[in-house]
């Protein structure tokens, strides 16, 4: 099942794609050779019965295969085609297989792609480590940083070959993952288990903070929804949380380019003045409202706390105050870039405001736009989905895991350090 957006026409991408309308769902193709060549196809296997066309070897069958010489061929534009995920952003990638190398005409269709679209979703991939780098580094990052192994991502346990790859999980003890081996079941912080928790990765603790986030899921509880899909209505998305009414282990996103030009011309107006002050470490003993974007802890005391213990502040790095409001690069667009889990307060004309004012202030900016479902994509995962999606651009939040608490998930987490700054509104 595939969520068509209807107005999602050629013009929201470059010339390199065009728009094609199959069976009543929206796919882009990117433009080339007719498809069904089988220029690119493995000859080294009989076809399948009362077909033509030769059979291609998977991917485990390609190394035992010696006749085997053409599923490795460069991936090119021609097989890449896109299926629109919501009506504010996301695409599905078809025709990929990140395993495959690729030519440059399809890195750059694939980064055209991302910087239109917020995020893409490719699914049922098969990738070592390696490759999932390889994937990954095809979209703006810090090269220098990739190279010398020095990554914004601090905690966690992390692959050894590939230390920019964080593993992530729940219920799930690892014993030589690509050589990660755990003394104890990887678990997910309280923080997570009850509520919603709004964020961008590590905006508040760099100046640049990762432009590209992605997770490649391994294991997760199953879904008795389709694979991706946006939220139903009649319910808030809080109330929904409440009742209960979501699968565990799903990934939300909401876009905040699309946040912020819902904002009223004032409040556009306010929000390019503020700048966001952070508190990371406080994050450990906080308590989230169930949409996600509130703290029902007092934020001051659990300052008071860090403060206290000199050991929590070095744990997460230090904190930076950046602006409220970033202006997109590609697209020359605005978008909210906010954290609201580490969030501290508002700096305006230099002055720190009261950080329950400043909280309060920050509901009014997000809560109506995240309350309301039709914003929101929810990424109902299966095993070896891979997702790629523009950290500053979107918030996104996993669901509660005390609805999966008997159930595994593990995953690999990735977020590359960036080497572009924040361009203020």
């Amino acid at each position: 099942l595939v969520t068509t957006a209807p107005h999602f026409a050629a013009t929201d991408l470059s010339g390199m794609i065009a728009a094609q309308v199959t069976s009543g769902v929206s796919v882009l193709r990117a433009p080339g050779p007719p498809r069904g060549s089988l220029a690119r196809r493995c000859t080294c296997r009989p076809p399948h019965p009362g077909r033509a066309a030769p059979r291609r070897c998977n991917r485990l069958q390609v190394a035992a295969c010696s006749g085997h010489k053409d599923d490795m061929a460069p991936l090119d534009v021609d097989e890449i085609s896109f299926v629109p995920l919501h009506a504010n952003f996301g695409v599905r990638v078809e025709g990929v297989d990140l395993s495959r190398p690729r030519t440059p005409a399809a890195e750059a269709c694939l980064r055209d792609a991302i910087s239109k679209h917020d995020l893409l979703l490719f699914p049922q991939q098969q990738l070592t480590p390696e490759q999932e780098l390889r994937a990954y580094e095809m979209f703006p990052h810090d090269a220098e940083a990739v190279a010398q192994g020095s990554f914004v991502q601090k905690l966690g346990p992390k692959l050894p070959t590939v230390p920019a790859i964080a593993v992530r999980g729940h219920n799930v003890s690892l014993e030589d993952h690509f050589g990660l081996t755990t003394d104890k079941p990887l678990t997910y912080a309280p923080n997570f288990r009850d509520t919603l928790v709004w964020h961008q990765d590590a905006v508040g603790l760099t100046e640049t903070p990762p432009e590209v986030s992605g997770m490649y899921m391994l294991e997760c509880p199953q879904s008795t929804e389709p694979p991706s899909s946006i939220l139903p209505s009649g319910k808030t998305t809080s109330e929904m949380v409440s009742a209960g009414e979501f699968t565990g282990g799903e990934t939300w996103f909401a876009s905040m380019a699309h946040c912020y030009a819902a904002l009223s011309e004032e409040q556009q107006q306010r929000a390019d003045e503020l700048k966001c002050s952070y508190a990371r470490a406080t994050f450990l003993f906080a308590s989230m409202a169930a949409n996600g974007v509130g703290r029902t802890d007092d934020i001051d005391d659990a300052l008071a706390k860090v403060k206290a213990d000199p050991r929590l502040s070095a744990l997460v790095g230090s904190d930076v105050t950046t602006p409220l409001v970033e202006r997109d690069q590609e697209t020359d667009t605005r978008h909210l870039l906010i954290s609201p889990n580490t969030f501290y307060t508002f700096e305006s004309e230099g002055e720190e405001m009261p950080s329950a004012a400043a909280r309060a202030e920050l509901e009014s900016l997000l809560v109506p736009y995240l309350e309301d479902p039709a914003n929101v994509f929810r990424l109902s995962w299966q095993p070896n989905d891979l997702a790629i999606w523009r950290n500053r651009r979107l918030l996104h939040t996993s669901t509660p895991w005390a609805q999966y608490t008997q159930e595994r998930r593990l995953f690999h987490l990735m977020f590359l350090d960036s080497d572009r700054p924040i361009l203020a509104p």
